[in-house]
């Protein structure tokens, strides 16, 4: 019988590349052998290294998830964190499309925060709090909400009468979705467009 166990051992930055170690023990559990780690290079910024090319991953640093949220990743040289899904037991590695300029650049920390302290506003007035936090070379701390980075386009004023608002919602994995409105005024004519990346809020 066959008594060999895997485990995860948890994501692995090398070389300028995410990857995952899988680590098998050599033997049978109480063998004097040594541990043995298979690396898989999952995402890379140098083109053939890994799975998947991102430019976005030069000099990664701090990581981090909420449950079942895509990976994080500070992006240290390139000012920005990125994320990523998949990759595990196999998967397919890919790469969400949301990419988070921080503040004060140059990230390295991260960490999630699944609290309703650390408050950030927007410049609209709106204000959510942080789901992850931020800490650059400089010290400058900093947070993202999802619902504070809307994207909204006024186009123009609307004609008088009515108006309609088209939203449509896409889920993207089990914590998060893409939502995008139109406003459209009595004359069909596109008066505001708007699109967000938001958490699924908590029950």
């Amino acid at each position: 019988m066959d008594t060999r166990r895997t485990r995860w051992s948890g994501a692995a930055v090398a070389a300028g590349a995410l990857g995952v170690a899988l680590v098998i023990p050599a033997g049978q559990v109480g063998a004097a052998t040594g541990d043995t780690y298979q690396v898989r290079n999952l995402v890379s910024d140098v083109p053939g290294m890994a799975q998947v090319t991102d430019p976005h991953l030069v000099n990664p640093w701090g990581v981090s998830f909420s449950g079942t949220s895509p990976l994080w990743v500070s992006d240290n040289e390139k000012d920005v964190a990125t994320l990523y899904a998949g990759g595990v037991h196999g998967g397919t590695q890919t790469i969400n499309s949301l990419v988070v300029n921080i503040p004060g650049g140059a990230p390295t920390g991260q960490v999630s925060n699944p609290t309703t302290s650390f408050v950030v506003h927007g410049s609209d007035g709106s204000s959510a709090p942080a789901r992850f936090l931020f800490v650059g070379e400089s010290g400058h701390l900093s947070g993202w909400a999802p619902t504070v980075q809307l994207t909204a386009y006024l186009r123009g004023l609307p004609a008088d009468g009515w108006l309609r608002v088209v939203c449509t919602c896409v889920q993207i994995g089990q914590d998060w979705f893409d939502e995008d409105h139109t406003v459209v005024d009595s004359t069909g004519r596109i008066i505001v467009q708007s699109r967000q990346l938001a958490m699924v809020p908590a029950p």
